[in-house]
């Protein structure tokens, strides 16, 4: 079973940089799938760096850079600071941020005395909290909130890590049926996505917040429906299960579970 505990902010490696056409200051760098947009010449293969993933809340102390000159930090569960959104740089997908570990010097003395003491080789050194990071969570609006139905059930695991959906798959949208890569190179604003409202037990269309693309080939299953459908997911991606009316991750499923699947 792969780790369900998502690192806001951690220490990896950078596993290749390449040109971006067109771009004479900026270039990609690719790290464990995902791809950032940094300053060319400030990193190389091989770098350990801190990155930070999307919807990440990133205090002002750590990255000042991110709020525009001349304008005053957001404000987040009363920390100054701007959360991390995908961007687009002349035309490339930037998903997360990547800093200079050694201009940290408290990440610094933690991770080479991780290193020292456990021999540690690991690409994922957490420093969320030695940062400060927040996830950042969109607040509902009052009229939405409602009340919860009981508790979280204890046998489902909650999680933050990655959850994606394959190339290929359909998505319902409000003009039709596309293949989730479609919404994304023609603009997320120009879709709304079919979604369940649990609250009033009925489909509806939703504005899309946000995306992020996953390149990793690892930790994906394939969930085929008595119908002969096919469904392609990272292995803790939740689908809602009306045997227990809740969500759990795809790899908890057994033959003859029942989802929710809207054609």
């Amino acid at each position: 079973m792969s780790d369900t505990i998502r690192k806001l902010a951690s220490i990896r490696k950078i596993e290749n940089i390449s040109d971006i056409p067109g771009a004479d200051m900026i270039s990609m760098a690719t790290i464990d799938g995902w791809e950032v947009v940094v300053k060319k010449g400030d990193f190389k293969p091989g770098d350990h760096v801190i990155y930070l993933e999307i919807d990440s809340w990133v205090p002002s102390t750590v990255a000042p850079f991110l709020t525009k000159s001349g304008k005053t930090p957001r404000e987040y569960n009363g920390v100054p600071g701007e959360r991390l959104k995908t961007v687009r740089f002349r035309g490339q997908i930037s998903q997360g941020l990547i800093l200079n570990y050694w201009n940290y010097p408290e990440v610094v003395n933690a991770f080479h005395k991780t290193r020292l003491v456990n021999h540690w080789e690991n690409n994922d050194f957490d420093v969320t909290d030695i940062l400060g990071i927040q996830k950042w969570e969109q607040e509902l609006p009052a009229n939405m909130r409602g009340a919860a139905k009981g508790n979280f059930p204890s046998f489902i695991p909650k999680t933050d890590s990655e959850r994606c959906i394959s190339e290929g798959t359909l998505i319902t949208t409000d003009t039709g049926n596309f293949p989730i890569e479609y919404v994304i190179k023609n603009g997320i604003e120009n879709f709304k996505i079919l979604t369940y409202n649990h609250s009033l037990n009925l489909c509806e269309y939703k504005n899309i917040l946000n995306y992020s693309i996953m390149r990793n080939a690892n930790n994906w299953i394939k969930i085929k429906t008595k119908k002969g459908e096919i469904l392609v997911v990272t292995t803790n991606h939740k689908i809602w299960n009306n045997d227990i009316n809740a969500y759990r991750e795809a790899q908890e499923f057994k033959v003859g579970d029942k989802i929710i699947k809207k054609m």
